[in-house]
């Protein structure tokens, strides 16, 4: 037997067919896409040191002798900060932004810079100027704040997944303080030129079983010339507390 359907019974059909493919269609381009979401708080903290020294012997003339030592010592921590992190099929590196914006998530660094130095540099003679000993030092312990740390891979990286740490500078706390090797601002992000190593699986990150990642890196630059010496270690511990 023929049955027929009166049109508005079967426009209302219609529209139920669609209504319950449209989840399905929707499901299977997330699945070609393979798009995986997440949220977290990161905070940040750590601690660079610095030792130096140096022992020029001069020419004579402009070129004066000088000898010199020291030591920095920089804490510093964030506030935690909410970062999306997202990916999908054919991204080399997994991406982390700002909630609602299409930008690094960026938290911000705060801490001390601990410095002492000493340098004895003769008169200037005939370039003029005056030793290094009548200069007054602005040494000891200073704060600091405002140091964006945007969160991001780095592209490419080999092995894969490598987080990028960049800090942004700001001035320097000390005016009159001698210093040498890696100084604040500047902090390390290398280990004796080559990247650290800073692995955040993107298996991890997206794994919702992971209520906390912590990623622990360690960067170490060092000089050892004849007349300059120095060494400059950093830690830095980065912690991924899941929101969703």
């Amino acid at each position: 037997m023929t049955r027929t359907v009166p049109k508005p019974l079967r426009a209302a059909a219609l529209t139920l067919c669609f209504a319950a493919l449209a989840p399905v269609a929707a499901a299977d381009a997330a699945t070609d896409y393979e798009i995986k979401k997440a949220a977290f708080n990161v905070s940040v903290e750590g601690v660079q040191r610095t030792t130096w020294a140096t022992n020029h012997v001069g020419s004579g003339g402009c070129d004066g002798s000088a000898q010199g030592s020291g030591k920095e010592t920089v804490r510093f921590t964030s506030r935690a900060t909410k970062v999306n992190a997202m990916t999908m099929k054919g991204l080399s590196a997994p991406v982390l932004s700002k909630p609602g914006a299409y930008v690094d998530a960026a938290p911000k660094l705060r801490g001390t810079v601990a410095r002492q130095g000493t340098i004895t540099a003769e008169p200037g003679g005939e370039c003029g100027g005056a030793g290094g000993g009548s200069i007054p030092r602005d040494c000891g312990t200073k704060s600091f704040k405002g140091v964006k740390f945007p969160l991001s891979y780095r592209l490419s990286a080999k092995p894969k997944d490598q987080l990028d740490f960049r800090p942004d500078f700001v001035d320097d706390p000390f005016k009159n303080c001698p210093s040498g090797g890696y100084a604040f601002p500047t902090l390390v992000r290398t280990n004796e030129g080559d990247y650290m190593r800073t692995e955040l699986p993107r298996e991890e990150l997206f794994d919702k079983s992971l209520g906390k990642i912590i990623v622990i890196a360690r960067g170490k630059e060092t000089e050892t010339s004849g007349e300059h010496t120095y060494v400059t270690t950093i830690r830095w511990v980065v912690t991924f507390e899941r929101i969703r």
